[in-house]
This record gives structure tokens, C-alpha cells and sequence, in this order.
């Protein structure tokens, strides 16, 4: 429950619509929202000035963490109340996303893919698809 005079965002809510057209004051529906790791993660990884540490893949359909200890030192303090990366990728399996290894051993480059395909670059209209796993 949210604290009295404040509205609890976490769930979709009835919103009055102050500009209905013809003057009268009328109820819409707020659609779903996307969890706020979520909506980090896709800021996160849109975001040019984060590129060297993650990105877009070239399709747009998965995303590359290039740089690991730049994560950690400046792009995930940026966003969460934490830098490690650990719990990061935690974070990101619990929300369905799965991990490709880098083509050789001996690089760090990992690029992580949504598993129902609902995590690409344009599709913030999606995000609220993506739901924290039990």
C-alpha cells in the first residue's frame, strides 16, 4: 500500500482524464507497467553514453555486456542501489533472460537475450510483458 497521499505506481490503476473532449471529466485505464528492473535495464542499455560497457547487439534483438569492470565502476551505481555484477546477472535470469558465452574463452563478452523475444531495442511498448519468474 502506498503511504497516505501517494498513489501506489506498481499496479495499473484508474487515471481521471481531465481533457476528454467535450468537457466532462471521464475514467481510462492505465495499461500494465513494466517492473522498474526492467525499465532500468532497457535506459540502461539505450543509453549511448553506456555503450562501452553494454549495448545493442547490431540487430537490436540482445544485448552485449563489453566491459564488465566498467559495469560495475560506473554504469550499474548509475541505475541500482548496487555494482555487482553477480547480482546483476541474477536479476537478469529471474526476469527470463538467458546468457550466450562469448565465441572464445578467453574473451569477457557476453550477450544476454530475452527468451520470449519481448527485450529489443524499440520496444519499450513490450517491457511490461517481461515478469520477474517465481
Amino acid at each position: 500500500p502506498a503511504a497516505p497521499g501517494k498513489r501506489d505506481l506498481s499496479e495499473p490503476s484508474d487515471s481521471w482524464n481531465p481533457h476528454a473532449g467535450d468537457g466532462r471529466r471521464t475514467r481510462r485505464k492505465l495499461g500494465p507497467r513494466a517492473a522498474p528492473f526492467v525499465q532500468k535495464l532497457f535506459r540502461m542499455v539505450s543509453s549511448p553514453e553506456s555503450d562501452m560497457a553494454i549495448c545493442w547487439s547490431e540487430a537490436g534483438d540482445t544485448f552485449w555486456v563489453r566491459r564488465p569492470d566498467l559495469m560495475e565502476a560506473e554504469v550499474l551505481p548509475q541505475h541500482f542501489k548496487h555494482n555487482r555484477l553477480s547480482f546483476f546477472a541474477k536479476q537478469l535470469r529471474a526476469y527470463g533472460f538467458k546468457q550466450r558465452m562469448a565465441p572464445s574463452c578467453l574473451e569477457m563478452v557476453r550477450e544476454w537475450h530475452h527468451a520470449s523475444g519481448n527485450f529489443y531495442r524499440g520496444g519499450a511498448a513490450q517491457l511490461p510483458h517481461i515478469q520477474r519468474g517465481g
